[in-house]
Formats: C-alpha cells, structure tokens, sequence
C-alpha cells in the first residue's frame, strides 16, 4: 500500500505542476476514492470488503507501477534515463486494459450463475398475502431490497428485515454480537411475531453450500417457531435461497 501511495502522490506532485496526463489519472483517481468514501458513509455501498472493491484494482496498478517508478528514481539519485522513462509509461498506460482482459479472460467467462436470488424474490411477491407477514433475513437483506425495487413496489406487503446473521459485503457496519448471540436472534424472532396479526408468516434465507457451517439460522427458527406453535405450511428451495411459511395459533 505504500508503493500505491507513493504513485498517488506522484500523480498529484505532477497534476500540481500542470501535466496533463498526470491531473487526468489523479482527478479520475480521487474522483473514485472520494464517491467510494461518501457511498459507504451514506451507508449506499458496501466497503472495506475485497469482492465490491475490485473495480479499483486497475487504478491500483496504474498508482503502484507509478510509486515503483518514483521509488527507482530515488536509487538512481535522479530521473531515469528517457529511454527507460518512456518503457514504464508505456507500460504504465496498458497495465489498466491489460488487467482487464486479464481478470475478464481468467474469470468472468467463465463465471456461471449459481443463486436464483431474482426468482425467489418474484416467488415471494406473488405468493405472499397482504394479510401475511414476510420476515427478510439479514442474509438476504441486500438480494430482496435489489429486487424487490425493480418488480413491485407493493407499500401494503408487510416486511420485517431481520437484524441477525448479517453477512459480509452488506452496507450495515452489525456487530459481532448480533451475528452470533442467540439470545438476540431469539429477541428478533419473537419482535417479528408479536408484530402484528398475521395469516401466515413467511421466512427468507440464503441457502449456499456450507453457509451455514457456524449457526444454522432456519433450523433454529424451525425450532422456536414450533415450540410457539407454528406449523410449516410451505418450503420453497430456490438455487441458493431457502422459502418458508408457517402458520401460527392465534
């Protein structure tokens, strides 16, 4: 990080000195950063998290070839010979296009959709009741908003987020303690119960492979829910999202 920091400050040395080329990296550059740092403030993006930050990788390269560069000039006690200066320009100017064709050659052909997080949330808002009640695990906190804003916009649809088992990448900073305490993971259940009147209550969660390796929240609501009487009337498996409904005694 202090090589990319070194090549952040370069380009901002020589944006100051009124290089073109160099106040056009540094304003793109800190354009990002800065729209990057409002969105997590306003709680609009997740940050901090390596797989929604990947976008900044190719401006990354471009700062840390930039500090490597400023790092040489210092060992050689002065600029590079001009030969040499126009080889990292070079270099510096397709390292972006290149890491793209890279990363898109080595991953994104051959990325396969593995969740239906779209077709669960379609599923929900065309079988949950306005008389129902629909509680949204923290899991799929950021799936049901995404899709649900793009299908319906139903007001009248009673839904309940769920404020346990948060996930990573999710633009909510929970706590630890709200992920793994299963005292407030009981509170919240029975705050979404006592809610309000309800025909049938409906849970959402994610459902990957060896997610649920720690806490196995549905199993756990499974339980209290019986032990209040609740039976299981419908389960829908989606490809990476598990749908249930119970009915409840009044």
């Amino acid at each position: 990080m202090l090589v990319v920091a070194l090549g952040a400050l370069r380009t901002l040395v020589s944006a100051l000195r009124r290089d073109p080329d160099a106040t056009h990296l540094f304003i793109i550059g800190a354009s990002v950063c800065l729209a990057l740092a409002a969105a997590g403030a306003l709680e609009r993006y997740p940050v901090s998290e390596e797989r929604t930050s990947l976008f900044l990788l190719p401006l990354l390269i471009l700062w840390f070839v930039l500090g490597l560069r400023m790092i040489g000039d210092g060992l050689g006690g002065g600029a590079l010979p001009e030969k040499l200066r126009d080889r990292l320009a070079l270099a510096v100017r397709w390292a972006c296009p290149a890491a793209v064709l890279v990363f898109f050659f080595s991953h994104v052909l051959h990325y396969h959709t593995t969740e239906e997080d779209k077709g669960a949330v379609a599923y929900l808002l065309e079988h949950v009741d306005r008389n129902d009640a629909l509680y949204v695990h923290a899991s799929m906190f950021e799936q049901f908003r995404f899709y649900r804003g793009r299908m319906d916009r139903r007001e009248s649809l009673a839904v309940y987020f769920g404020d346990t088992g948060w996930r990573c990448c999710t633009r909510h900073n929970e706590t630890y303690l709200k992920t793994m305490d299963l005292d407030f993971l009981r509170n919240d259940l029975l705050t979404f119960l006592s809610a309000s009147p309800a025909g049938r209550r409906w849970f959402v969660f994610i459902d990957r492979p060896g997610d649920w390796g720690g806490r196995d929240d549905p199993r756990l609501f499974a339980d209290i829910l019986e032990n209040r009487q609740c039976r299981q009337e419908t389960e829908q498996r989606f490809t990476g999202v598990l749908i249930r409904a119970y009915r409840c005694a009044a």
